[in-house]
């Protein structure tokens, strides 16, 4: 593909549309409910108000928390009503799609009733704590008669990984044989909570790489990981998982794709992919080609008038109605769960 063809492409992905038309939007499930009102259950909140004020026809009917004041809170956002049962919240009688924010732990039984009876759902990163969870979910999903489920890996859905992913299915970079990312988290100051233990969470270095590998693995359709080798991770007395993570991880191709999650990252390191053909670097708007046999070329990515976040529920919403595969299906997440655990198992702690 030549520069005037990659352009072209550019172009014509720029006029495609990033939130689904409105006669698609007239089908979507309208009483959508919260499970889970933290501080990631407000910002799914919010990217909800969003698709309204985008013309979607839904309102969030229902909220649920373990705190009932943090409840009140959130539906005091939205004129919602409060659950004191999470067994409420997956009623097909009461709401018409779910969305779950819960701890870690929390994610898959919560899904699995919310998919039995009927509800698409729309699940927080990363799966589970756990392989076996997230392959149980999986299955579920695989189903025919399932409802639409999309893991919500935000990355995926941003304009310029969207974009790089077409470029990459396209064969602009070859073939592709070693990827970076590095990504930073908030150091845990007074402690991590609930995302420092073990049962509870993967932790925030391992959220972090589960949300790194999620659009890459959906770029390069590569699949699960072989193997994994990490090091540089650390555990404190306050948490029981690390909070720093630097990891390879190979796959059956051939392709090595390293990543690092700490609180000590630095953010201005943007993902990179590294093709026989040219290299291509994700950055905010567009990405940035590096042709082997010419000079490099900066590429803006289609604009939207939306949040990441709210891009992932539109798509979500839409896969219920319309019943085609959401952006990250129960398969993708599966994979990235997949790769997480052997970066995780291949660190070892120190004394």
């Amino acid at each position: 593909m030549n520069r005037r063809q990659f352009l072209m492409r550019g172009a014509a992905l720029g006029a495609a549309a990033w939130l689904p038309a409105m006669d698609a939007a007239a089908r979507v499930p309208r009483r959508v409910g919260l499970l889970g009102c933290g501080q990631r259950g407000i910002r799914l909140l919010e990217a909800l108000n969003e698709l309204r004020g985008a013309g979607f026809p839904l309102s969030v009917a229902m909220v649920c928390d373990t705190d009932p004041d943090r409840a009140r809170r959130a539906a005091a956002r939205c004129g919602a009503d409060t659950a004191a049962d999470p067994q409420v919240m997956a009623d097909p009688k009461r709401l018409d799609a779910l969305v779950i924010a819960l701890p870690d732990a929390g994610h898959v039984p919560a899904a699995r009733a919310a998919l039995a009876a009927g509800l698409p759902v729309y699940l927080e990163t990363p799966v589970s704590v756990t392989v076996a969870e997230a392959e149980t979910l999986a299955a579920d999903a695989a189903a025919t008669s399932a409802p639409a489920l999309q893991i919500g890996a935000t990355e995926i859905a941003r304009p310029e990984w969207r974009f790089a992913a077409e470029m990459a299915r396209a064969g602009v970079l070859g073939n592709v044989a070693w990827c970076q990312s590095v990504a930073a988290h908030a150091p845990h100051g007074a402690g991590p909570g609930w995302r420092g233990q073990h049962g509870q969470s993967l932790g925030p270095a391992a959220q972090l790489h589960f949300e790194q590998l999620v659009p890459l693995l959906a770029a390069l359709e590569c699949g699960p990981p072989l193997r994994a080798a990490s090091a540089g991770g650390r555990w404190n007395p306050l948490s029981e998982t690390p909070d720093s993570l630097m990891s390879s991880l190979w796959f059956k191709n051939g392709l090595e794709i390293s990543l690092v999650s700490s609180p000590a990252a630095t953010t201005e390191r943007h993902p990179v992919l590294r093709g026989d053909r040219a290299s291509l670097e994700v950055l905010p708007g567009g990405v940035r080609l590096y042709p082997d046999d010419g000079p490099a070329m900066w590429i803006a990515a289609p604009t939207s008038a939306v949040s990441p976040e709210a891009l992932l529920l539109a798509d979500w919403l839409d896969c219920a109605a319309s019943g085609r595969s959401p952006l990250c299906p129960a398969s993708l997440g599966l994979a990235a769960q997949q790769g997480t655990d052997m970066a995780v198992a291949a660190l070892r702690p120190t004394a």
